[in-house]
Formats: structure tokens, sequence, C-alpha cells
């Protein structure tokens, strides 16, 4: 599959560029990285490689499932959600990067201006929540996934429960749309 060169194909492409500069500066180590279009059969190929890797890497069982529910539900949200290009792409930034034995994955994909709020607001909710609290509100959205097929917030909730840490966010405009850009570790 070949990348049509949008606007906005330019301007994701340096925010790879200036993630992968910072993470050095950082002295992160890129396990894995990613730029370009997304789609189902992309998540199924990457999380697969994924898995293999850290397996090779000798990563504790434990920490791989970790790794990967947060991979897999970082990626399938922005399949669901992220929004397309001028040229009909969903484009997407991906990282699992590793620093003193902790990893972390910053993940990009473009939003409408107006998920901006809503995604500030939630995510600065789920934030504010204690462990506990945010452990129901993951188990309600389990529950509540298998009677509904609409968008119940499962994805997110789950980033941040497997998360050890603050979800932090950023957005940066590009045209008519924002990246929005996710880490957590």
């Amino acid at each position: 599959m070949e990348i049509i060169h949008s606007n906005e194909y330019q301007i994701i492409r340096s925010h790879f560029l200036a993630d992968l500069a910072r993470f050095q500066l950082e002295n992160q180590k890129v396990i894995a990285s990613y730029f370009g279009i997304i789609d189902s059969e992309f998540i199924d190929q990457f999380i697969d490689s994924l898995e293999s890797l850290l397996i090779q890497r000798k990563i504790e069982k434990t920490r791989i499932k970790k790794l990967y529910a947060v991979a897999l539900h970082s990626l399938n949200n922005m399949n669901i959600y992220g929004e397309k290009d001028t040229e009909n792409q969903k484009l997407i930034t991906f990282f699992i990067t590793l620093k003193h034995d902790h990893f972390q994955v910053h993940a990009s994909n473009l939003i409408e201006i107006d998920r901006l709020t809503f995604l500030t607001e939630y995510i600065n909710e789920i934030n504010s929540l204690q462990p506990e609290v945010i452990k129901e509100n993951f188990d309600q959205a389990l529950r509540s996934s298998f009677f509904s097929r609409g968008k119940n917030g499962i994805g997110i909730i789950t980033m941040r429960h497997l998360s050890e840490n603050r979800l932090i966010y950023r957005f940066l405009n590009v045209g008519s749309k924002q990246l929005f850009s996710l880490e957590m570790s």
C-alpha cells in the first residue's frame, strides 16, 4: 500500500521524527515504532510481531500481557476513532519505548477539532480517580461491552487501568483537524 502525501502527512511525519529525537534526548530506547496508515490487518500483524519481539527479549509474561493489552487497545482506538486526512487515509504514529526497565506506549492520530474538549475532560477525569475507582469503572465498561456495540469508552479506561501513571496527552493543530497524542506508562 502506497501512502499518498497529503498536507497532513508532512506534519504528522515531522511529529514522528520529533518524537524520535525527543526519545533519544531522554535516553529512551525505541523498542517498536510505526508511522503510516492504520487498518485492522496492520493491527493484527503489528501486535503479533510485538509479542514475538518481547518474547525474544525474554520479557516476563505478565509485562508482555500488560504491554500487549495497552498496545492493542491503543491501536484499536486509533483505528475506530481516528479521522482520515484529506486523502482519505488514517495516519498514525506509534512507539513503544523503554527507559530504566520501564515501558511506555506513545500513540498519535487525527481527530476532529470538536472532540478536543471531550477528550481533555474525559482523560482529566480518569487521571483524577483513585486506582480502586479506575478498576470499578474498568470492570463496569468491560461488562457493558458485552451488551453494547456502541462507543462505551472501554479503550481509554483500559489504558488508564493498565498504566502505572496518569495518561499524558497533547494536541497539535493539523489544518482542520487535531493530532491527538497519548502517552501511557
